[in-house]
């Protein structure tokens, strides 16, 4: 007797442990295939067509919130093909770019896995203060400076990103890759400007 029996809820892993007891090798299914529909014709269901999910847990928490939405068995699985496709720094980039483009549907975000070389993401850039910083720092300012003492790196870090079209999400700075040329040529003359400075 297994101690997956005495698991609660008892009436769900009761069923697994079923599940669990039918041989299954690689490459031969039909008998798990045939328990599988078994249990959905006791269940009333003609076809796992009618099965909906009710719950999700997906690398990119984001879309847990779509699930018990009119999505079949089968988009989720295209879905979680996708992502498991990707490699971990892929997989992060499509994090940011879905809240970058505040997906909130499962097709849209099925479609935004084929897409991540139309942006630019830069990891390292957590915070509107450290971007301040950096662009300051490139422009040769001292920031050790008593000028730079109370100054608002993290508002001016927020100006620039608002000028040039990134935003900055929970895994790093995004923006279209289509524009972010004119963006870095532009950050520099918008910084230049902004203090004042000329070249």
């Amino acid at each position: 007797m297994s101690t997956i029996l005495s698991l609660a809820p008892q009436n769900v892993w009761k069923h697994f442990y079923s599940l669990t007891q039918i041989p299954r090798p690689s490459g031969h299914m039909e008998k798990i295939t045939e328990f599988l529909l078994d249990f959905g014709k006791n269940l009333g269901l003609e076809s796992f067509k009618q099965c909906r999910i009710a719950k999700v847990h997906t690398a990119a928490p984001l879309f847990e919130q779509l699930a018990g939405r009119d999505h079949g068995i089968d988009r989720w699985n295209d879905f979680a093909r996708k992502l498991s496709f990707m490699t971990e720094k892929e997989l992060l980039k499509y994090k940011a770019v879905a809240e970058y483009e505040r997906c909130s549907s499962l097709e849209w975000a099925i479609e935004l896995t084929d897409m991540l070389d139309q942006y630019a993401f830069d990891p390292a850039q957590v915070t509107y203060a450290t971007y301040g910083r950096e662009c300051l720092e490139q422009m040769g300012a001292d920031l050790e400076a008593h000028a730079f003492r109370k100054f608002d790196f993290e508002g001016y870090g927020k100006e620039l990103y608002a000028q040039t079209g990134r935003k900055l999400t929970a895994y790093g700075a995004v923006s279209k890759e289509s524009v972010l040329e004119e963006v870095q040529s532009e950050d520099h003359s918008m910084m230049t400007q902004g203090m004042g400075w000329r070249r």
